[in-house]
């Protein structure tokens, strides 16, 4: 049974574990259209990127420097969907689509074994960052992802009704907390990382499940690991894990 990575990404986790092991075709695969007929086949010449040099400083707080958004490389992580199963490999990279009424947007891309979380965008203001779409469409209002304060002891609600893969209703509580500084050795090697939990419930159309989840976030590379403890549908435990394999 698959599973889906803190808010918004725990609760793509979340939403994969729902899913089970559908979809998860990796970004590419797909055949490229043909050229209209007569349409020019000139290549044009790209726009240059935006420069992240642009974000203001108000806008580089905590959850910026945590989720990792200014680190350029593409990070390779391994996914077990519980305990004993196979790893699989997948791969993360985001990037800076430029400024936009004073907030700094990011598309965050996942390949491989990723791919069953799809690629989301996320926006920094001032309060800290937000979910503004995921592979099941745009998300409003936006979901916190990270406030900009990531004191140990800080605490934020989210609750939020979304879509699973499947169509059915979903409604999310869940208590975020910021627990401790720690560190963490994953197969990418020990790192001093802030651990973020999440607990709560997650009401479906066949019942309630109670959800834990815990990630551990080092700053300026992002997210190391995830840990989604909840049950499948048979009342199993599953225990998930999304864990950083390869260091930029």
């Amino acid at each position: 049974m698959a599973t889906k990575f803190l808010l918004p990404t725990t609760v793509l986790l979340i939403l994969a574990f729902l899913a089970g092991c559908a979809n998860q075709q990796a970004a590419g695969t797909a055949t490229p259209e043909k050229p209209a007929a007569g349409a020019s086949t000139t290549p044009t010449t790209p726009e240059p990127a935006p420069d992240p040099s642009a974000i203001p400083a108000e806008l580089r707080h905590d959850a910026l420097a945590y989720y990792g958004l200014l680190n350029k490389e593409a990070l390779t992580y391994e996914y077990i969907p519980n305990k004993g199963a196979t790893p699989e490999s997948g791969a993360q990279q985001v990037e800076f689509r430029g400024m936009e009424k004073g907030q700094a947007k990011f598309t965050i891309l996942r390949t491989g074994a990723l791919a069953i979380l799809g690629s989301d965008d996320v926006n920094a203001t001032q309060e800290g960052l937000f979910t503004t779409r995921t592979q099941l469409g745009t998300m409003d209002p936006p979901m916190l992802a990270l406030p900009k304060d990531l004191t140990v002891g800080k605490e934020w609600k989210v609750d939020q009704k979304l879509k699973a893969p499947d169509g059915t209703d979903v409604t999310m509580n869940l208590t975020n907390k910021v627990a401790r500084q720690e560190k963490i050795k994953v197969p990418a090697g020990e790192f001093d990382a802030l651990l973020i939990t999440a607990n709560g419930q997650m009401k479906l159309a066949n019942g309630t499940r109670n959800v834990r989840a815990n990630s551990w976030y080092v700053k300026d590379i992002g997210v190391v690991k995830i840990e989604l403890i909840s049950k499948d549908n048979d009342g199993n435990d599953v225990n998930s894990i999304i864990q950083l394999k390869q260091a930029p």
